[in-house]
């Protein structure tokens, strides 16, 4: 495979990233009473559906804008928030269970971030590999 080709799938994957959480940023922000509703949340008034816009919302957002960046620029540090992010989300999930016991969706609430990690490592690898085969030829 070709380093531009790589390259081109790298940013296609975090394309396909940040329309992710663009979607579920927008979503909270736009909609915050439904998106807190399945996850079984409630935000109360005013003031609880301005904090799920911003702290969800405004949160989610910013990191998809920084994959958005990463995957124009074919930089992945740009992508850094959002590595660290989806494995923070595993992480609280993980001693949510400790904590608090399991529940019938954990699987899933667990499966989205990882994915989403996995994605991002990939492309992660692929950069490397174009970044790496373009210096070698130079």
């Amino acid at each position: 495979m070709t380093p531009s080709t790589m390259k081109l799938i790298a940013r296609i994957l975090l394309g396909l990233v940040a329309l992710f959480l663009f979607a579920s940023g927008l979503r909270f922000m736009l909609d915050p009473s439904g998106a807190v509703e399945g996850a079984l949340i409630q935000a109360n008034g005013a003031e609880g559906l301005s904090n799920v816009r911003a702290l969800w919302g405004g949160a989610i957002t910013a990191i998809a804008i920084c994959v958005a960046i990463a995957a124009y620029t074919a930089k992945i540090e740009n992508a850094r928030p959002a590595v660290l992010f989806t494995f923070m989300l595993v992480l609280a999930r993980i001693i949510g269970v400790a904590m608090d016991g399991a529940f019938d969706r954990i699987g899933l609430f667990i499966a989205i971030p990882v994915v989403v990690f996995l994605i991002l490592l990939a492309a992660h690898k692929l950069l490397d590999k174009a970044h790496g085969a373009k210096n070698a030829t130079v």
